[in-house]
């Protein structure tokens, strides 16, 4: 009877937690699309036609770390490691559940990824959606996925998602040291640090926190007795 019960939760819980990252794989291309993808007029008249930027990896790593701190993605998490920062290598908060994402989307041609040489001679990645691909997903996407993304970028002043933008700020003059911050064109303000979020703002992702934590082994046999027991 334990085992019965055990076997049909363990197969609901892996049913939802693949639900949540199907849910969370379009959340990012969504998130990619809004500040990747422009448009712009051509052939002299009024046709509209979508095209693609490339993004570098620290600033999606950044848009993403600002996206689990606000609650948007359902699986994600983040950790310290070690990644080039700009011209630096230093530890930032990074996402391995995004990582993997990415290269899913990657893997089925959703998206480009670009290695690029930095004036420091390391490597760094910079990602491009590839456009007619793309373009029938976002027109097919759930409005649910694409308002969940809007709430968590758009500018609190304005209520517009379409001025905001990413940008890099040295931390003094002359530092090779860059400091990510949301920023709203229209309000000309900066948006990602305000009162009701006064643990920080986008640049909490160059500080990595330091957690204390015990680890206990676990017999799977005695947990799974422990956790199902009628």
């Amino acid at each position: 009877m334990i085992y019965e019960k055990t076997y049909n939760d363990i197969k609901v819980s892996i049913e939802n937690l693949e639900t949540q990252r199907k849910r969370d794989v379009l959340r990012l291309l969504y998130l990619l699309s809004l500040f990747i993808m422009r448009t712009r007029i051509v052939g002299g008249k009024d046709i509209k036609m979508r095209y693609s930027l490339w993004l570098k990896e620290h600033a999606l790593k950044a848009l993403i770390y600002y996206g689990i701190t606000r609650g948007l993605f359902e699986t994600y998490d983040y950790a310290p490691a070690l990644s080039i920062w700009g011209s630096l290598t230093r530890f930032i908060n990074t996402s391995n559940e995004a990582e993997r994402d990415l290269a899913k989307l990657i893997n089925n041609r959703l998206l480009q990824r670009l290695r690029l040489a930095t004036p420091t001679y390391r490597y760094i990645f910079a990602y491009r959606l590839i456009d007619d691909e793309v373009e029938k997903l976002l027109t097919e996407m759930p409005e649910g996925i694409k308002r969940d993304v809007e709430e968590v970028f758009k500018c609190p002043f304005c209520g517009d998602w379409k001025n905001v933008y990413i940008k890099f700020e040295c931390e003094r003059h002359g530092s090779e040291k860059i400091i990510p911050i949301l920023y709203c064109e229209r309000c000309k303000k900066r948006i990602d640090k305000l009162p009701e979020f006064p643990e920080g703002g986008i640049d909490g992702i160059l500080h990595p926190e330091d957690v204390e934590y015990e680890i206990e082994p676990v017999s799977i046999h005695e947990f799974m007795e422990e956790e199902y027991r009628d």
